[in-house]
C-alpha cells in the first residue's frame, strides 16, 4: 500500500492505561445436606446460586444443615450463595466424607468440598467466604475448607467444637492457617414458626456479617465489634468486661478464636485468623491482600503475549501504581508501590517478565488504651480561687 496521501489520516495507538477493576469479595460458599431437596433443582454435588432471598432456597426443604445456615446468613444481608449439596445419610462418617468430598479420575467429576474449584466455570463466580456448618469443627473438614481457600483466595469461617470454654481454648491450636477464622459458641435463634428456641451454628451468621460489611463499607475491615442479627444468646455462656484481661471472652481471643459477647445487642468479638506469622493475624489484613493480588492478577490479561519493550514495562507499572494510588486515597491501604525488577537477558529470551508491588493494609485497633491522672491544678478554676 502507498503511503502517499493528500488528506488527513486518524490512526488508533493501542497504548492507554487499562484501569484495574477490583475482584467481587463477597460471594458465600456453602458446603451441606438438605435430603428433602428438589433434585432437579439441588442436584447433589452441583453448585447453584441463590441470590438475596431465602425464600429462593425453598427447593431445599428445611431438613439438613443447608436451609437453617441460609436462614442465618440471610439474616444478616441479601448476600449472593453458592449452595452445594451433598448427601445425606445416617452413618455421620459416610457424611463428613460426602462433605470433603474428592476427584474421580476417571470421570473428571468433583465433589463436596472440592466443587468450589469449579464454580468460575460452572457459574461465573468465586466464593471468598466458605462455610460448612455443623462439619466444620471437625479438623479434616476445617483443613479441607483451608486448602480450597488457599486456592481462591478465600476464607474459611469453620466452628469450633460446642464444649465448655475451659476445654475449647486448645482446639485452634490444631492450625496455622491465615485463611481460617474460628468462631464459637453455637448460638440461640427464636424459631418464629414452632416458637422454639433452636440452637444453630455461629459460622454462616458471620458469614452473612462479611458480606454486609463487604457491600456497605468494603472488605478492607473487620467483621469485630459488629451487631449479630437474628440471635437472642449463646448456647454457652461467655463471660466479657472490656477492661478485664481475665475475662473469657478475652482468653478465647488470646487463642485465635472468636466469640460473641452482649453490649448492647449481640456483638461478634475478635479479629483474628489462626496464623502464628504476625503479618497475617488480622483477617482483614488477610482479606485485603487476597483481593488486591487477584485485581493485579486477573486485570493484567491484557499484558501477557505483548512485545517486551520499555513502554510495556512503563505501561504495566504505571498500570498497577495507579491502582495502588487509588486504594490509598480510599484508605484501604497505607500505601503501595510498583516497579519492574530486573529481568536477565536470559529471561527475556525466554518470554519471561518479572514486576514487584508492595502494599500495606491498615491493622485494626484491637487493645485501645487510656491513661489518666488527678490533676490539682484544676482547683484554680474554683470561684473562689486557690
Amino acid at each position: 500500500m502507498s503511503d502517499f496521501l493528500h488528506g488527513i489520516k486518524v490512526v488508533e495507538v493501542d497504548n492507554g492505561g487499562y484501569p484495574i477493576k477490583t475482584v467481587e469479595s463477597s460471594i458465600i460458599g456453602i458446603v451441606g445436606t438438605a435430603p428433602d431437596a428438589n433434585a432437579d433443582k439441588f442436584p447433589v454435588n452441583q453448585p447453584k446460586l441463590i441470590i438475596g432471598d431465602i425464600s429462593k432456597a425453598v427447593d431445599l426443604g428445611v431438613k439438613g444443615t443447608l436451609y437453617p445456615a441460609l436462614e442465618s446468613i440471610f439474616a444478616q444481608s441479601n448476600a449472593v450463595v453458592i449452595v452445594i449439596r451433598v448427601e445425606d445419610d445416617a452413618d455421620e462418617t459416610k457424611v463428613t466424607n460426602n462433605i470433603l468430598g474428592g476427584y474421580d479420575s476417571k470421570t473428571g467429576a468433583k465433589s463436596g468440598i472440592q466443587k468450589f474449584k469449579d464454580c468460575a466455570n460452572e457459574l461465573g463466580v468465586i466464593p471468598k467466604i466458605l462455610v460448612a456448618p455443623e462439619f466444620s469443627y471437625k479438623v479434616e473438614v476445617a483443613n479441607s475448607l483451608n486448602d480450597i481457600a488457599t486456592k481462591l483466595r478465600a476464607i474459611a469461617i469453620c466452628d469450633a467444637p460446642n464444649v465448655p470454654v475451659e476445654e475449647v481454648v486448645t482446639y485452634s491450636a490444631n492450625f496455622d492457617h491465615d485463611r481460617i477464622y474460628i468462631t464459637y459458641p453455637k448460638v440461640k435463634v427464636n424459631n418464629t414458626e414452632t416458637n422454639e428456641i433452636e440452637s444453630c451454628w455461629l459460622s454462616p451468621f458471620v458469614a452473612g456479617m462479611i458480606n454486609k460489611m463487604d457491600n456497605e463499607i468494603g472488605f478492607h475491615h473487620s467483621p469485630s465489634n459488629n451487631d449479630i442479627k437474628g440471635i437472642i444468646g449463646t448456647d454457652i455462656s461467655v463471660d466479657f468486661a472490656l477492661s478485664d484481661p481475665n475475662s473469657q471472652a478475652n482468653f478465647i481471643n488470646s487463642k485465635n478464636i472468636n466469640t460473641v459477647i452482649h453490649l448492647n445487642g449481640y456483638k461478634l468479638w475478635g479479629n483474628r485468623t489462626t496464623s502464628l506469622d504476625a503479618k497475617k493475624y488480622f483477617i482483614n489484613v488477610v482479606r485485603t491482600a487476597d483481593i488486591i493480588a487477584e485485581s493485579i492478577e486477573r486485570n493484567h490479561i491484557w499484558a501477557v503475549d505483548r512485545n517486551i519493550t520499555n513502554n510495556y514495562f512503563e505501561a504495566v507499572t504505571d498500570n498497577v501504581n495507579a491502582y495502588l494510588r487509588d486504594l490509598e486515597s480510599k484508605q484501604i491501604i497505607l500505601g503501595g508501590k510498583c516497579w519492574a525488577n530486573t529481568t536477565s537477558k536470559s529471561d527475556i529470551q525466554n518470554g519471561i517478565v518479572n514486576f514487584e508491588f508492595d502494599f500495606q493494609p491498615p491493622t485494626v485497633a484491637e487493645s485501645v488504651r487510656f491513661t489518666y491522672s488527678l490533676n490539682s491544678e484544676y482547683f484554680k478554676k474554683l470561684t473562689g480561687g486557690l
